[in-house]
């Protein structure tokens, strides 16, 4: 008898945050206030996926060219990963979100995220940086779809 899988926790501090987060369906249109909810909340998600593995695939290929916190994130997982440590934890709950359209068809989601301690560690396992709070955070993400769906910008401030 083999034993039974334990389930990886889908919210929470202990979400495994080495394994990229699902798509979602959204990924591939249409352009609308739900869709834009479900994309913005995988690219948030995709942030401490990318801090622990270094792995920026998914990220850039949603980031526009002129997202400066875009652009931040990038350079920050690369230079935590450069000298071949890597990041644990840092998981986020989104536990609410709204959109709207704006007059040029450009899409915002606003939402409410709670981000879960974190930590750098070296290539020996030893401790490189400590981030214990959990923090929270009012996120604003602005997107455009013209066949995918891009984010162009995002706002981080303090819930």
């Amino acid at each position: 008898m083999s034993p039974t899988p334990t389930p990886v926790p889908t919210s929470g501090p202990d979400q495994d945050v080495t394994h990229p987060p699902t798509e979602p369906s959204a990924l591939a249109g249409p352009a609308s206030k739900a869709n834009a909810a479900q994309v913005a909340t995988y690219f948030l998600r995709l942030f401490p996926y990318a801090v622990a593995t270094g792995d920026l695939a998914a990220w850039d290929e949603l980031s526009s060219d002129t997202c400066r916190y875009c652009a931040t994130v990038r350079r920050m997982v690369e230079e935590i990963h450069g000298p071949g440590n890597h990041g644990t934890g840092g998981a986020y709950d989104i536990t609410s979100s709204d959109s709207y359209v704006n007059d040029d068809g450009t899409f915002v989601v606003v939402a409410e995220a709670t981000q879960y301690p974190s930590q750098t560690i070296d290539p020996k396992g030893r401790l490189v940086e400590d981030f214990p709070g959990v923090n929270h955070y009012r996120v604003r993400v602005g997107l455009t779809f013209d066949g995918r769906w891009t984010v162009t910008g995002v706002q981080v401030d303090d819930a």
